[in-house]
């Protein structure tokens, strides 16, 4: 269908958009002459101009006041970002019965979200639940879509393909082992044992995803490895320094090529997130503890990253969109099987502050959540308190 016809008013699903999407603009709306109702009901103004006007009032901080102050700050925060992505999911010419139900949703949602927070307020989880159901709503962009995932046998890797498998994606793991994967009883979970720095083994894992769901829309470059030697040790071959680039660097390039080349068949929209590290930003000092090639591979996935945005503008491709990740310490077992000295593993354990692999996997979420529009390029995170 045409776009001229997809933005008529002869299209079910741009006129349910439109019909609905005036109603969230006047709630609003209307959230502003609630907060001004409330000011004047309980003589709490903001301004001294305020005061002199409005009988009985003084300067000063009501919690009536602000709970509608803040449901209209959280309106204004999720609001005009549904507006945008719903006008984008209606230009991918949806089902038209499908696109409606989920827009009627999600004005539902959100109205009675504001009667919890602001009206007659409720506690916990009615307002959640309202947030979570108009969030995934949101993220129906991506329903029945093909994820595919490396190093998701455990860790970070492991989390995000759960965390996926809620917004009903399918789910491809890349691993050199299945055993946990196999576990998770979901149709729509594929485990492929595959050596992602062996072509032939990666060439036959995409050639399998692209005859049996349909090619690749998001892309997650999360295996990695680490090191316990140093660049200049003589007693380290240099297929050792090798194989952790290999790992962490060129098996993420392959597949991000390999990835590309699926997006590109259908012209359909793409997400590549490399999973990288505060380290590929600059070199951390761990002592007598030396890491390899590890952080070169970090700062190599920062710059690649970056190169590939650069090259898709230059092909004024706007569908594909490219993200790096660079989280501080994380808890998963990188650090215990790599057999530095058991007093830093301890020292990581018991003193310094770590993410969760779930934090990571809710940073996913958030990038693919965003509309088309938006290309986050670079999120550094650290758990709060850290001096990694």
């Amino acid at each position: 269908m045409a776009y001229q016809d997809l933005l008529s008013y002869n299209n079910h699903a741009f006129r349910i958009y439109v019909t609905w999407g005036g109603f969230l603009l006047l709630k609003l709306i209307c959230m502003s002459f609630l907060t001004v109702f409330h000011r004047i009901r309980k003589g709490a103004v903001a301004n001294p101009e305020d005061a002199a006007t409005v009988p009985k009032s003084e300067i000063k901080t009501d919690e009536d006041v602000e709970r509608v102050r803040r449901a209209h700050m959280n309106d204004l925060e999720n609001i005009p970002a549904f507006l945008f992505a719903a006008l984008m999911y209606i230009l991918s010419d949806p089902d038209p019965i499908v696109a409606a139900w989920l827009i009627r949703i999600y004005v539902l949602v959100r109205i009675f979200h504001t009667v919890v927070y602001a009206i007659y307020p409720i506690r916990q989880p009615a307002r959640a639940l309202c947030f979570g159901t108009g969030f995934i709503v949101i993220m129906d962009k991506w329903k029945d879509k093909c994820a595919v995932i490396t190093g998701a046998n455990s860790g970070c890797g492991f989390k995000i393909l759960q965390k996926l498998l809620e917004f009903n994606m399918s789910v491809v793991c890349l691993d050199i082992k299945d055993d946990e994967v196999r576990k998770i009883q979901n149709k729509n979970v594929h485990s492929i044992v595959c050596d992602i720095t062996d072509n032939k083994s990666l060439n036959s894992a995409f050639q399998w995803i692209e005859e049996n769901l349909n090619g690749v829309d998001i892309l997650i470059n999360n295996a990695g490895m680490t090191n316990n030697f140093g660049i200049l040790d003589e007693q380290i071959n240099i297929e050792e320094l090798e194989k952790c680039m290999d790992v962490n660097f060129l098996a993420g390039i392959s597949c991000a090529r390999l990835a590309y080349k699926s997006m590109m068949k259908e012209n359909k929209h793409g997400c590549i997130i490399n999973i990288n590290s505060v380290s590929g930003h600059r070199v951390i000092e761990l002592g007598s503890v030396r890491l390899g090639l590890y952080i070169p591979s970090k700062f190599a996935i920062t710059a690649a990253t970056e190169i590939m945005r650069l090259e898709l503008n230059g092909m004024n491709n706007k569908n594909i969109r490219v993200t790096s990740i660079s989280p501080g310490l994380i808890d998963t077992l990188l650090f215990k099987t790599s057999k530095l000295p058991q007093q830093i593993v301890n020292h990581i354990e018991e003193k310094m502050e770590k993410l969760s692999t779930e934090d990571i996997a809710d940073v996913i979420v958030y990038v693919l959540s965003v509309p088309y529009r938006i290309n986050i390029t670079e999120i550094i995170l650290r758990a709060t308190g850290s001096t990694f």
